[in-house]
């Protein structure tokens, strides 16, 4: 193997990195961002409520109705955190995908290397 085809190798596996790194930031990064828009979410939601129970004891609402607006925020933030679950969940595929193909690429390019270095 002669100069060039190491230095060529070495390159492609520092840009594998480089490339796996950028990606993992990325991921991360979009995990944060789901987690507190999840958070902004179930207190927006928070708010919501208090402010409608407030106005409804101020009219002196019913128990019934209390209820129904209690049962109605449940809704609500459980289809909220079902899809940041749903989204969380597919991020974390799309990062272990990818993980596994960046493996297989520096794994694949790693044989390639020893098989030219054999050849020498």
């Amino acid at each position: 193997m002669d100069k060039e085809q190491e230095k060529k190798f070495f390159q492609k596996q520092a840009e594998l990195e480089s490339e796996y790194f950028q990606h993992k930031k990325a991921y991360e990064q979009q995990q944060e961002e789901l987690v507190m828009l999840d958070h902004k979410l179930d207190q927006l939601y928070y708010e919501i409520a208090d402010v409608t129970y407030q106005c409804l004891r101020q009219n002196d609402a019913e128990p019934q109705e209390l209820s129904k607006v209690e049962r109605l925020h449940a809704g609500l933030a459980e289809t909220a955190h079902d899809a940041y679950r749903t989204n969380s969940q597919k991020l974390e595929l799309e990062w272990e995908e990818y993980r596994v193909d960046n493996r297989r690429q520096q794994d694949k390019l790693e044989a390639e290397f020893l098989q030219q270095r054999r050849r020498s």
